[in-house]
């Protein structure tokens, strides 16, 4: 049985994995996500804040193409 204390196994076993991970791996995704996170969070908390807004406002024009298309609105909105 090896004398390693199980934190020391696990490490080695982690930085094996993360840097055999391809570019087109989800688990670099995710740990360049994490990592951006701890280390920039002021930043991170913009950026989510941003893609929530970008998101909602998609969503708000989707709803309104679908009310036009269904006779709902006539808004000044023309589908894109």
């Amino acid at each position: 049985m090896s004398s390693k204390p199980v934190e020391e196994y696990v490490f080695e076993r982690w930085l094996t994995r993360v840097g055999a991970s391809s570019s087109g791996d989800p688990l670099q995704t995710v740990v360049s996500q994490r990592w951006a996170a701890l280390a920039q969070p002021e930043q991170m908390a913009e950026a989510r804040q941003a893609v929530e807004a970008l998101n909602s406002a998609e969503a708000a024009v989707n709803r309104l193409e679908k009310d036009q298309r269904a006779g709902l609105s006539d808004g000044a909105a023309k589908p894109l």
